[in-house]
């Protein structure tokens, strides 16, 4: 009787093991398409934004897309939240109003080619991000130009989002 529930319980630990080990990988694709008509023109086009976007540096669009690295704290950390609170959102304003001025500065229809580029150069970057983290920054970015109050696009589209366990 005594082995029979030593064995339970070393079965038990090992699926508490086995069920703590597992991870959750994200897979995203970046895709951008145009509004234009046929097939031979929407090459062109996308032609003409990469040519546009290559070279230029959207490094504030990247500062304000990479999410908040901010870890949670105890009592103390919530009396000083407050005020790093207002100045993260502050800093957030302006990184967001910058970025802006970087998207004003190439054509419409690229806009969104552009903040996919720079989406796509932080999952690529090595950098290992939280599923949370990484719909945050895709939320955000899909969410750019109507922060920014662009006419056209409103909205950018990134594919689908897989999670594997």
């Amino acid at each position: 009787m005594a082995n029979l529930k030593l064995f339970g319980a070393l079965l038990i630990a090992l699926f508490a093991v086995a069920t703590a080990t597992t991870y959750t990988t994200t897979v995203t694709t970046i895709t951008t398409t145009t509004e234009d008509e046929g097939s031979s023109s929407q090459q062109g086009s996308r032609q003409q934004c990469r040519e546009e976007i290559q070279g230029k540096d959207f490094n504030m669009c990247e500062r304000f897309l990479i999410p908040d690295q901010q870890q949670g704290g105890g009592s103390l950390r919530m009396i000083v939240q407050s005020d790093e609170g207002k100045q993260r959102r502050e800093e957030q304003q302006e990184l967001q109003t910058q970025c802006c001025e970087e998207l004003k500065q190439i054509k419409p229809m690229c806009r969104c080619a552009a903040i996919g580029d720079v989406v796509k150069q932080q999952m690529e970057g090595g950098q290992s991000m939280q599923s949370k983290k990484m719909r945050q920054m895709l939320q955000k970015a899909q969410n750019l130009p109507s922060r920014c109050k662009f006419d056209q696009p409103q909205e950018c589209s990134f594919g689908q989002t897989y999670w594997i366990a």
